[in-house]
């Protein structure tokens, strides 16, 4: 479920005209020397998408199960899970700064940061789902049936920020700047295997007489 919702994220901001981005410049790896490298060689502004931690949320755990009928067979699903996983994404210029000239790469990071936060805002509020995401294209093929018209829980920004966000930016290199980062929480369900409760049951009942008006006999018998 999780790199589904990395995917929707992904197009979210692809077609979103403020941002200007295209599939290349939107990326998932650690933001560390690795993607600066890669950022470098596009000479284009990107954005990072990065899941940085996964958390369960106790709050939506449920113990009753969902139970499903396909042609005579019972199927119980076990409640779904939920994660909250939580991103941390980021803006990237490559453009040399050159204040004297006017040339402020901070700038523009900022400006793409605005628009992710706003884009990241209607989705909270508007609780949009997949399927309106992704329109007019179609949603991909093996795209979850559970998740196509669902309004997935996020929180933007929340107020008390990424914990140890530091000891993150520390882990990406030495002498790694710190930059600034859109805090998105998203909470997507683990739906597990369903089994079968049991195997279709049939029952027959035969009537047993030989003239109308007299006594029959019936005769019941249940059939796994």
């Amino acid at each position: 479920m999780i790199h589904y919702f990395s995917l929707l994220l992904r197009k979210l901001f692809e077609k979103n005209q403020n941002l200007g981005l295209q599939a290349g410049q939107i990326g998932f790896e650690p933001p560390d020397e690795n993607w600066r490298k890669y950022v470098g060689g596009l000479q284009q502004r990107a954005v990072n998408i990065y899941l940085a931690d996964l958390r369960e949320n106790h709050g939506m755990r449920l113990n009753e199960g969902l139970r499903q009928v396909r042609n005579g067979v019972v199927s119980q699903m076990p409640a779904p899970r939920w994660l909250d996983c939580h991103y941390l994404i980021t803006a990237w210029d490559p453009v040399a700064p050159d204040i004297a000239h006017g040339v402020e790469p901070a700038l523009t990071e900022h400006a793409i940061l605005s628009a992710v936060s706003a884009l990241l805002m209607d989705l909270e509020t508007e609780s949009l789902t997949p399927r309106q995401i992704y329109a007019p294209d179609p949603l991909p093929v093996d795209f979850p049936q559970v998740l196509t018209d669902a309004a997935l829980p996020v929180i933007v920004l929340p107020g008390e920020g990424f914990p140890k966000l530091a000891e993150f930016w520390g882990t990406m290199g030495a002498g790694y700047r710190w930059k600034p980062a859109v805090y998105l929480i998203a909470t997507l369900p683990v739906i597990r295997p369903e089994g079968p409760v049991g195997p279709p049951v049939t029952t027959l009942i035969t009537n047993y007489g030989q003239k109308i008006g007299e006594k029959t006999e019936t005769h019941i018998q249940t059939v796994p």
